[in-house]
């Protein structure tokens, strides 16, 4: 797995990722935008960030579509994912 720094060299090395990139944290920063995220692991740190940044910053809404029960959710691997994830965005 590629480490935080890797992933942002190779983003910038291809100018449509690049363009991408900028497009999804400017609409992020937005102030009073929505995101919908769908079948997301929230397992890639540099779009985590830009999320978290939305919602400190921007006041970003996020609704997580999820096939999981809220069960499910609360336990195991989804649920430490999700934890770390509300951690960077509520502390």
């Amino acid at each position: 797995m590629p480490n935080q720094e890797n992933v942002y060299v190779a983003i910038a090395k291809h100018p449509i990722l690049s363009f991408y990139f900028d497009v999804f944290r400017a609409v992020c920063m937005t102030p009073g935008m929505r995101l919908l995220i769908v079948g997301y692991s929230f397992r890639d740190s540099h779009v985590n960030e830009i999320i978290v940044d939305g919602i400190r910053s921007g006041g970003l809404k996020l609704f997580i579509i999820d096939p999981k029960s809220p069960a499910e959710l609360r336990s195991g691997e989804a649920s430490q994912i999700r934890r770390a994830f509300y951690r960077g965005v509520f502390e």
